[in-house]
């Protein structure tokens, strides 16, 4: 089951959430003016525009708990899903009907209870169904745009020592970069497996590209990943080296020189 993003329980999102429903609600009945809701409102001694006025001020109250709730759960949650979502969701209609149905039984003191609760529940459903529609597609397109911004930053392009672009990739993806003369291979993962890319140019030349997406020089010959590494220890003849995430990759050899470098990185 797909993990729910972060951003709908964000701060923006659950301060849109407690003011968009009630105004939605508000200029729904203005507007349409549906019969049933409207007989509920006007059939008391507190007259329509009060009563409008109050129900819509339940929404809020509930809207800005249920979401202060919903928050301080997703971040004490390591993960939640969609279903997760539309179960809170029903939950939240399910307090606005009955706190609005309470506060109509209170109004009507010789009123069944759960005839109010019927016809609440049927017209409150039907109308912030709507408004929750709208910020759900919002904030899926919002985390999507977000998504794109974050993998377009994260892509790495690598050029040719003629400046001609050669091969893109994500840098989580990469493991390291090793130098053979005039040429660098890069060892990056293709799902569970590993290949290699071979592109004629100069550690050097790359060297400062690599920097800003945090793989570092390790050894003169080798450019590392740290989000890779594992551990680093020294093997019998001194030589220390850094062990990454994957099987079946090697271990990459970390010279003095960077030795300090790479593993304040860690």
């Amino acid at each position: 089951m797909r993990d729910l993003p972060g951003v709908y329980s964000s701060r923006r999102i659950s301060i849109w959430h407690a003011l968009f429903l009630p105004v939605f609600f508000i200029l729904f009945i203005l507007v349409f003016k549906p019969a049933d809701i409207v007989d509920l409102m006007s059939g008391t001694s507190t007259g329509y525009s009060f009563n409008l006025t109050i129900t819509s001020c339940i929404i809020l109250v509930v809207m800005i708990i249920t979401r202060l709730l919903f928050s301080i759960i997703m971040k004490k949650r390591s993960n939640s899903s969609y279903f997760n979502y539309l179960i809170w969701v029903i939950i939240e209609l399910t307090a606005c009907v009955c706190f609005i149905s309470l506060y109509y039984r209170l109004l009507t003191p010789h009123g069944v209870f759960f005839d109010i609760l019927g016809r609440v529940a049927f017209d409150i459903i039907a109308i912030l169904i709507f408004p929750y529609i709208i910020l759900s597609f919002s904030t899926q397109l919002q985390f999507l745009e977000n998504k794109n911004e974050v993998s377009e930053s994260n892509r790495i392009r690598f050029y040719d020592d003629k400046r001609i672009l050669k091969f893109i990739s994500s840098s989580n993806s990469i493991l390291y970069i090793e130098a053979d003369i005039n040429y660098v291979t890069i060892v990056h993962t293709d799902g569970d497996k590993i290949k290699e890319f071979t592109l004629r140019n100069s550690m050097k030349n790359i060297e400062e590209l690599c920097k800003k997406h945090k793989l570092l020089r390790c050894h003169r010959s080798y450019i590392v990943n740290v989000a890779h590494i594992t551990s680093l220890h020294k093997e019998k003849d001194g030589t220390i080296c850094a062990k990454l995430d994957h099987t079946e990759a090697k271990t990459i050899p970390v010279s003095q020189r960077y030795y300090l470098g790479i593993s304040e990185s860690l």
